[in-house]
């Protein structure tokens, strides 16, 4: 991996950890990311996501259906 694409992580990183510290939820983070249900199903057995989340976030896709 480079140092540039390194960098974006750690400040994807660090927004995720601010939008979380304001008292925002996992779904208005993923609404600001304009994260797609495709995005999605990509990234939910992901082994950092905790169940719970993964499970608020099916949810909300399943809301959206």
């Amino acid at each position: 991996m480079n140092d540039k694409r390194l960098l974006e992580m750690a400040e994807m990183q660090l927004r995720g950890f601010c939008h979380a510290r304001d008292g925002h939820g996992v779904v208005e983070l993923i609404e600001s990311m304009n994260l797609s249900r495709t995005e999605w199903n990509e990234l939910r057995d992901q082994s950092f996501i905790r169940d719970a989340v993964r499970a608020e976030i099916d949810e909300y896709w399943e809301a959206k259906l």
